[in-house]
């Protein structure tokens, strides 16, 4: 009967289709059977460890700045945000310092950005293109590692 439960909505027996579609799978190199068939280096997963790192940090900066653009709204006082940006952005600029330098510069640059004068709404809205352009670089450094880091499993596929 083919009910819900069963797993097999036409009542066939499709144990044959599901061998021809493994079988497809392993005839065909899809990027999905590249992808799962790779792996990484040992540099590669430091440094995919360091960006992880840096965006969970880069989140809590990111809060900051949103907090910081809440209260700029409500026309309340801004310092003591300066303060927790610097605070918060010192530990990721010092970690991807070694490996990602470009990115610790951006970092580095957004406090420059919350500690110069001006307008409140244009220094919020410099930090927030800031933190947006640092995920973003974060985002593709990551693809540039797993791209250049990937090493091929023996056991990729059948011999040809």
């Amino acid at each position: 009967m083919g009910g819900w439960g069963d797993g097999n909505a036409s009542g066939r027996n499709n144990s044959g289709g599901q061998q021809s579609a493994a079988q497809q799978l392993s005839h065909s190199p899809s990027p999905i059977r590249k992808l799962l068939a790779t792996r990484l280096d040992g540099a590669g997963l430091a440094k995919l460890e360091t960006l992880e790192q840096a965006v969970t940090q880069v989140q809590r900066l990111n809060t900051i700045v949103e907090r910081m653009a809440q209260s700029q709204r409500m026309n309340q006082p801004l310092a003591h945000y300066r303060q927790q940006i610097h605070r918060a952005a010192a530990p990721v600029a010092s970690l991807l310092k070694a490996q990602f330098g470009p990115i610790s510069d951006m970092v580095t640059n957004l406090v420059l950005v919350s500690t110069r004068g001006g307008s409140d709404q244009q220094k919020v809205r410099s930090m927030r293109e800031a933190v947006a352009q640092i995920r973003a670089q974060l985002e593709a450094a990551d693809g540039r590692v797993r791209k250049q880091h990937t090493v091929e499993s023996d056991h990729a596929g059948p011999a040809s």
